[in-house]
């Protein structure tokens, strides 16, 4: 049996072709990763959390019907928490707040500010909707000190399992590799660069 694959990449609706399925589909979601911390010139910052997973299966839709995506990017600008990814099978183009609604993954949250000892963003899972969930991994921290880098950025979830988590940033002199970002779903721990 041949299998039929989209994959949506920006904010749209999307009608329910003829080759759907009602018994055996999966929708699948993954959160934006958050940002790294606002970096002030001289210490390190935290990395940012990789983005929630979540799935639903088995949707039964009606042929021409419109779904709707609100998808957003991994965020570049430092300090930013990631967005949350989700699509509505109930023909509204509003965030779902039930799997009768449709699936939702939440972003990760940003990285910790520079001189802000302590960890990255940490992952968020918490509001994420969908019969399979996952976390993304928390973001790398930085001692918050002018002789630490900054963490790496956590990887985000996926239908294997939760991300793993940036790698610290290196706390014995400025000027050296930050910390390793964090494996995907998956994928190996990151460890100090």
């Amino acid at each position: 049996m041949a299998v039929n694959q989209t994959i949506i990449t920006s904010t749209q609706g999307w009608t329910v072709p003829a080759a759907w399925s009602n018994t055996s589909n999966k929708i699948e979601v993954i959160g934006a990763g958050g940002g790294g911390g606002v970096y002030d010139g001289t210490n390190g910052t935290g990395g940012g959390a990789g983005g929630s997973y979540a799935k639903i299966a088995n949707v039964s839709l009606g042929t021409g019907v419109t779904l709707f995506a609100n998808v957003v990017p991994s965020y570049t600008t430092a300090g930013q928490a990631g967005g949350n990814v989700w699509v509505n099978i109930a023909s509204s183009n509003t965030v779902p707040t039930s799997t009768a609604q449709g699936v939702m993954a939440t972003g990760g949250r940003a990285g910790s500010a520079s001189g802000t000892a302590g960890s990255g963003g940490g992952a968020n899972v918490a509001g994420s909707i969908g019969t399979t969930t996952y976390t993304g991994g928390n973001g790398g921290g930085s001692g918050g000190s002018t002789t630490d880098t900054s963490g790496g950025g956590g990887g985000a979830a996926g239908p294997d399992g939760n991300g793993k988590e940036g790698g610290n940033g290196d706390s014995t002199s400025a000027g050296d590799d930050g910390g390793g970002g964090g494996g995907g779903s998956g994928g190996l721990s990151a460890t100090a660069g």
